[in-house]
């Protein structure tokens, strides 16, 4: 007899009726009802079964069902065990099943997560969102990638990201999680917006102007201090091109310096005097190549100059 139903090749084999049978059977049809889905006697219906309960040892209709059901939990858990992925199965919040990863992500032993709720990990926000997507699936539908959080009980936070569903788990319909650990990002993330929030209080004290632009010379954003890149200058340079400024020495200055900008030279100094009603102040503009792609342009006041110089 075969350990089980995963070793006849027709089981493998989705088009095999023998598979369809068993699948059939299991959502609760009769062999009448089989039958008629398949097209198919019900004398040919009972063939298939003769050959299933030979196949698997089964000695009824049901057992064979049942030896289904477990052969495709057996083969679940054979591929998720060493999943670097979090896998729970949960009958309400209650863990029937947890691979090494799910235990490790939230600093427990399998033997302390399966059998236990998994609300004692969530604080309260993030438990009534848990509990929201479960009822969702609990009625039949898989919820999209959301971000959690989770406490361990030693109090370190873990953060991760996951999809749930249902997931019929031993003739049960249950609700299955993936998740992913995302708690390092988490961190790097909250160090990237700290980095930025730091730059630009310091860059708030500047004299200096600050932009970043595509290579195609647009605005993505910009810090605007007491040396603007042109006189008069757009309230909000975001999404125009450098050429809108108006400033003839700018634009030429600018159109020979770009396609200079190279992984090999970074950077580029151009100098050019926009107008600033009856006098000129000079300014320099350094252009940086950023490893993005993009290009940084930080804009000093240079030298103040006669009009009589005016580009």
């Amino acid at each position: 007899m075969p350990n089980n139903l995963l070793e006849p090749k027709w089981f493998t084999d989705e088009s095999s009726r023998e598979k369809q049978v068993l699948k059939l059977a299991s959502e609760g049809l009769t062999d009448q009802q089989v039958a008629l889905n398949l097209g198919i006697s019900i004398h040919t219906v009972g063939t298939y079964w003769a050959r299933i309960f030979s196949a698997s040892g089964a000695h009824s209709r049901t057992h064979a069902v049942a030896l289904s059901l477990k052969a495709q939990a057996d083969s679940f858990r054979r591929v998720v065990e060493f999943s670097m992925d979090s896998i729970w199965i949960l009958n309400g919040e209650f863990v029937v099943y947890a691979n090494e990863a799910a235990a490790s992500l939230l600093g427990v032993s399998l033997s302390d997560l399966i059998g236990g709720g998994i609300f004692r990990f969530l604080p309260a926000p993030d438990k009534a969102t848990v509990e929201a997507r479960m009822k969702n699936a609990a009625s039949g539908n898989a919820n999209q990638c959301a971000k959690v959080t989770a406490i361990r009980p030693d109090g370190e936070e873990v953060h991760f990201e996951g999809i749930s569903g249902p997931i019929l788990w031993e003739g049960q319909s249950l609700i299955m999680i993936s998740a992913r650990d995302r708690t390092e990002l988490h961190r790097a993330e909250q160090l990237i917006a700290e980095e930025r929030s730091r730059l630009e209080t310091i860059l708030e004290g500047f004299q200096d102007s600050v932009y970043r632009l595509t290579r195609d010379g647009i605005f993505i954003e910009y810090r605007a201090g007491l040396a603007r890149l042109s006189d008069p200058d757009p309230r909000d340079p975001v999404g125009k091109h450098y050429s809108e400024f108006g400033c003839s020495a700018l634009n030429s200055s600018m159109d020979a310096a770009f396609p200079k900008l190279t992984p090999e030279n970074r950077t580029q100094i151009i100098n050019y005097s926009p107008t600033t009603g009856e006098r000129l102040h000079s300014r320099e503009c350094r252009l940086t190549l950023l490893r993005d792609g993009t290009i940084l342009a930080v804009v000093r006041p240079f030298r103040e100059i006669e009009s009589s110089h005016l580009c």
